[in-house]
């Protein structure tokens, strides 16, 4: 590898005293260092034939590509999408500046955009559910203690029609994301446990109040692996809407996923492994975890992902509650859609938004 400025260049690296600058630094430099035949995959017929079969579940849910981010503006106390201001300027509900990236932040040209499509997707399902203004909504994050989506969240959409909780295993992780929600002045709770069961879960403020486990909207944004079926799964049981970008598709294979199972007469909340949860095959489950990772074959591994995904929306139109109900008093519509790919390779959301059921047609 060959820094591109030589010496001065490895000086400056060395002189970094911010690990944030460190870490990101390192990234860059571990893609500089891959080409094409980096970590390259291949396929053998197994893996066509099981992408083959799951074929027709991503023409059920086919990807909806989002061409660009839109920076986000609030005016008064509504948030709007305004092109014309620089997306490394985010602005409160008073019109005043909250933070200003340096225009060479990693953080700024890579992070801040998801950011940016999260919270504007997010926001269009809230203003979208059938309880919007009548009470402030239930917003849950999963596992995002660093609180880049929570703070994000709060600081965009009114206090008094959403307040949002975030649940993460990792004590510093959730610690370092209170200090950022109390040094910008936004109330979010913060919560110490295991994602998966919602249970034991330990307050950072020692706060009593646990009406986030009736969420009505559940986020996650790189949520890994199954993590990412763990917050699904608590959609379901909830009846929440949800926006949900998933990660490194192998990690957490041995977390249970929380979700309904029905029976002759009614259905209850059960612990299931992912296999039984998306109804596949450990095996081929395990192989299509695999091709999603595929380095060196966009297509393939793209193709591989909406194949991942499809599944997992095809779980929760089974298992979701407003699809159990013999008389649904609300409408789930599931999509995947894709932000630019320049912002992440890991860019395909899931979303679920509940709306009014629309009523029958009299007789």
């Amino acid at each position: 590898l060959s820094l591109r400025r030589g010496i001065i260049e490895a000086q400056e690296l060395a002189s970094l005293k911010s690990d944030r600058q460190r870490y990101w630094c390192a990234v860059e430099i571990s893609s500089m260092l891959q080409d094409e035949q980096s970590q390259r995959g291949s396929i053998n017929p197994e893996d066509r034939r099981l992408l083959q079969e799951l074929g027709r579940l991503r023409t059920k849910f086919p990807l909806t590509k989002i061409a660009s981010v839109p920076p986000l503006k609030n005016s008064g106390d509504n948030l709007d999408l305004q092109v014309d201001v620089p997306f490394y300027t985010w602005q409160n509900r008073r019109g005043s500046s909250t933070r200003k990236l340096m225009q060479s932040s990693r953080f700024q040209t890579k992070k801040e955009p998801q950011l940016h499509y999260m919270v504007s997707e997010i926001t269009r399902i809230t203003r979208s559910h059938p309880d919007y203004l009548k009470r402030p909504l239930q917003i849950l994050d999963i596992g995002g203690g660093k609180g880049h989506l929570a703070n994000a969240l709060a600081s965009y959409l009114n206090s008094d029609d959403v307040f949002v909780s975030v649940v993460d295993i990792d004590e510093n992780t959730i610690e370092n994301g209170r200090r950022r929600s109390i040094a910008s002045g936004l109330e979010v709770s913060y919560w110490i446990g295991d994602a998966s069961t919602l249970n034991d879960l330990r307050n950072v403020d020692d706060v009593e109040d646990l009406s986030f486990k009736n969420a009505d909207i559940v986020v996650a944004l790189h949520a890994c692996g199954v993590l990412t079926d763990v917050a699904l799964g608590h959609a379901t049981c909830m009846n929440a809407s949800f926006v949900i970008c998933p990660c490194c598709f192998c990690s957490y294979p041995y977390l249970f996923v929380s979700a309904l199972k029905q029976n002759e007469k009614s259905y209850k909340s059960e612990r299931m492994q992912a296999p039984e949860w998306l109804d596949i095959d450990s095996s081929d489950l395990n192989q299509l975890r695999k091709l999603c990772e595929i380095q060196g074959d966009r297509s393939l591994a793209l193709e591989a992902i909406h194949s991942l995904c499809a599944l997992r929306l095809n779980a929760v139109s089974k298992r979701h509650i407003s699809s159990l109900s013999s008389t649904p008093l609300v409408n789930l519509n599931l999509s995947l859609k894709m932000f630019p790919e320049k912002f992440s390779s890991r860019n395909i959301c899931m979303v679920g938004e509940l709306s009014h059921a629309r009523d029958p047609d009299p007789i």
